[in-house]
């Protein structure tokens, strides 16, 4: 089995799903350097794209408490056939955050699988992310995906 691991930070928008049974995401994302730096002032880190093609994130949330969500979905690599499937492993969660801006949230997914480069993939995906108040997300994905060399 050969691994792939990816961090990414995507950005774009939750809207009500069209049937209005939840929520839609769409969001994307760059390819990216990022740098952490720990020093005596304490941590810091920087997040610089990459010219190249886009990730493109689409899933659905079903609320499932004041706090909790699931969601499904599919990320997108490219303008290709590289595609992962992606299901919650366990409730999400979101909640205010310091920030009066911002609500906070984490969730992991399974991954059930792809296309191309993913067909038979499995592994997880965590992802930490913000909303605000007009319903932009950003979220950071950590990804430690197995395939079948």
């Amino acid at each position: 089995m050969k691994q792939i691991m990816y961090i990414m930070q995507f950005d774009g928008q939750v809207s009500s799903a069209q049937d209005s049974s939840g929520l839609e995401v769409k969001t994307y994302a760059e390819g990216c350097v990022i740098n952490t730096v720990i020093s005596s002032n304490g941590v810091g880190s920087t997040i610089e794209p990459i010219p190249g093609a886009k990730a493109t994130f689409e899933s659905q949330v079903q609320l499932v408490g004041e706090a909790s969500f699931q969601e499904s979905g599919k990320i997108t690599f490219g303008d290709s056939n590289h595609r992962l499937n992606f299901s919650s492993l366990k409730d999400g969660y979101i909640a205010s955050s310091p920030d009066p801006k911002f609500k906070h949230g984490s969730i992991t997914w399974n991954i059930d699988g792809g296309e191309g480069q993913f067909k038979n993939a499995s592994g997880l995906i965590t992802s930490n992310f913000i909303l605000d108040d007009t319903s932009k997300v950003t979220e950071i994905h950590v990804g430690l995906i197995f395939v079948e060399e």
